[in-house]
């Protein structure tokens, strides 16, 4: 995104010898392009900062799983990039409609990991959206136990629905760190108005993501343990893809297997056996919360993943 030069992120000095800088939202100009769209609230040290300008990396510590943009020999991370990269996906957006993706994400907040984004029962005030990091659809059943009934990445709505039914019936918690921007619901109509492409966009996108819930319906105590995982695993790595948050046919897989196991209906045990086939068939392995898909087709064909 190409952005008009001048608008400098408000910068403030404190904490004595040690000069801690604070920067705050805003539009960053590097050289003859400006690419940060928006800077959350932050603390460092001004030596730290001042390498942004001087040895060409990154002064704030980006979000969990953001996309970077390298410019010039400098690295920037790009909060509503994900978002934007989805949303295109399933709607063309002109230049115009993704620079007003950050207008509509104005107000964020970082939510945890393993803390509720929103909860069951609550009534949202706000749509929200994930513009960095992981998170989980889940209920609790009556024994106890947790159900996962979607996991959201970077670009995911969290409640579309939630705001014009009033009330949740179902909880999302932080499986990493997470940005999160609080729409208010007045404005999807706005938008519609003023940028129809991009209302076009939301509302495909989020059919799209009812789709994908339709076959977890489907495969739901309907298939296989090397079945259900397997298709978990091919769906979240098309999805990562198309944000960005792929790198040579692998992607960072923050799940552990007792996650998993609440996503597919199975024990920990069972996906455990699972991932020991997948790595003796050389179609899988996991290194270091990595997830490595050595043969991505032959995951989706033992996943039956056709979307």
């Amino acid at each position: 995104m190409r952005l008009p030069l001048g608008r400098q992120p408000a910068l403030s000095l404190s904490g004595g010898n040690k000069q801690h800088l604070h920067l705050t939202g805003g539009i960053l100009s590097i050289g003859e392009c400006c690419y940060l769209s928006h800077i959350p609230p932050y603390a460092g040290s001004a030596e730290a900062a001042g390498k942004l300008f001087t040895h060409g990396t990154h002064a704030l510590p980006p979000p969990d799983n953001c996309a970077f943009k390298h410019v010039g020999g400098r690295t920037f991370f790009m909060l509503h990039e994900a978002l934007i990269r989805k949303w295109s996906r399933t709607w063309k957006l002109t230049a115009t409609d993704q620079q007003a993706v950050p207008g509509l994400c104005e107000y964020t907040r970082r939510v945890p990991r393993r803390a509720d984004i929103i909860s069951q029962g609550a009534c949202p005030e706000r749509i929200h959206i994930i513009l960095t990091g992981w998170a989980a659809r889940y209920n609790i059943l009556g024994n106890g136990k947790r159900r996962i009934t979607a996991i959201l990445l970077a670009g995911d709505v969290c409640d579309y629905h939630g705001s014009i039914l009033g009330r949740m019936d179902h909880s999302i918690f932080a499986r990493t760190d997470c940005e999160i921007a609080c729409v208010e619901p007045q404005r999807i109509p706005e938008i519609s108005v003023s940028h129809p492409s991009l209302a076009r966009a939301i509302g495909r996108s989020a059919l799209i993501d009812e789709a994908i819930m339709r076959r977890w319906l489907v495969k739901s105590g309907r298939c296989e343990a090397l079945e259900a995982v397997s298709h978990l695993l091919a769906e979240l790595h098309v999805r990562a893809g198309v944000i960005g948050l792929t790198d040579d046919h692998s992607m960072e897989f923050p799940l552990i297997q007792e996650e998993i196991g609440d996503a597919t209906g199975l024990t920990a045990v069972h996906v455990n056996r699972v991932f020991k086939k997948l790595r003796e068939l050389q179609i899988v392995s996991a290194h270091q919360r990595r997830i490595f898909s050595h043969n991505q087709e032959e995951l989706k064909s033992l996943g039956g993943f056709d979307l």
